[in-house]
């Protein structure tokens, strides 16, 4: 038993990319961006919506990453392309509560991630090669601001 368990515990580790503690930047302010692009050893460029800034950081590895700010917070964040972003710099605190959630997944369906509560919304999938989500805090959204706009 305790060897599924390690099991479990290594797949979910793999699939949320671990790495040490960093700056944080989901619920954070835009300050961590800078952070997060030193971090991450990215690129970054900007483009405003009309609810909102958002903070693209271009990784070496080819992976996009969309901080949105609004009001000095960072509300919501994406990532697509073929390697997975370190998640815990970029969800801050927010990563152990999908850590706790990825751990209590069934060993099959690690491909798809969906996580809703009324804090905290992460979804994430994809195959080798071609991996994306969206993580946002519901209650952080800007009046008028649209979830599909998470890309």
């Amino acid at each position: 038993m305790h060897r599924y368990r390690n099991i479990a515990a290594a797949t979910s580790v793999a699939l949320l990319g671990y790495s040490a503690p960093g700056a944080a930047a989901l619920g954070g302010d835009a300050a961590s961006v800078e952070g997060d692009r030193v971090a991450l050893r990215a690129i970054r460029s900007m483009r405003a919506l009309p609810a909102c800034d958002v903070l693209e950081l271009a990784l070496a590895s080819g992976t996009t990453v969309r901080q949105y700010v609004s009001k000095g917070t960072v509300f919501a964040v994406s990532w697509r392309g073929a390697y997975k972003p370190d998640l815990k710099q970029l969800l801050g605190p927010h990563f152990d509560t999908l850590a706790a959630h990825v751990a209590r997944m069934p060993l099959a369906g690690h491909t798809q991630v969906h996580l809703d509560t009324t804090t905290l919304v992460v979804h994430a999938g994809g195959h080798m090669r071609a991996l994306g989500g969206i993580a946002y805090l519901p209650g952080a959204l800007p009046p008028g601001f649209d979830i599909e706009q998470l890309q």
